[in-house]
């Protein structure tokens, strides 16, 4: 897909998006639609990062040219050391309240203008499906109420595949890029 389109899909008014791609495009996916919200949100957004250090996303934001100053970036794994201003860390992704209390705070000083969860599948192996759409479910559901965007990624893979249908019942658009 090209980045007019992915563009014209993430900027218009409507605050929620589930974004499917394949295994091997997800990454360049994910940080496309990084620089599309950081070019076009004059507020900060924030990345929440299931598959990759906080080390790691910080070096591909450099790599990617990515205004790191227009990133919070929320890390998972072990990487409490990390830390700090821009970084936030939850033990695990299985750690669905903790991750939501992270983004409810981020949210609540008025630090950020969209949210990026990366990914619906890595949810997936970490909870049960019951769990991750209860917390989508109520994610969404604060987010509309606060105001922001917010983008969920996931990889079209068998377990997502099967929940997908009900995710797409609560956003206000879905795109799948073959």
């Amino acid at each position: 897909m090209n980045e007019t389109k992915l563009k014209e899909f993430l900027v218009s008014s409507d605050s929620v998006r589930l974004i499917t791609t394949k295994s091997e495009d997800h990454d360049k996916t994910v940080f496309n639609i990084l620089k599309i919200l950081t070019k076009n949100y004059k507020k900060t957004g924030v990345h929440v990062s299931l598959n990759h250090s906080i080390e790691h996303c910080r070096t591909r934001y450099t790599n990617n040219k990515l205004d790191q100053t227009k990133l919070i970036l929320v890390g998972c794994g072990g990487e409490m050391s990390k830390k700090g201003k821009n970084n936030f860390a939850v033990s695990d992704a299985a750690s669905l309240t903790d991750m939501f209390l992270i983004l409810k705070e981020i949210a609540s000083e008025n630090k950020c203008g969209f949210i990026v969860i990366d990914s619906l599948s890595t949810l997936l192996l970490y909870n049960d499906e019951k769990n991750v759409e209860r917390f989508i479910h109520y994610l969404i559901q604060y987010v509309r109420r606060i105001k922001k965007k917010l983008v969920i990624t996931s990889v079209n893979d068998e377990r997502t595949q099967k929940i997908r249908p009900l995710i797409c019942q609560y956003v206000d658009k879905s795109l799948e890029i073959k």
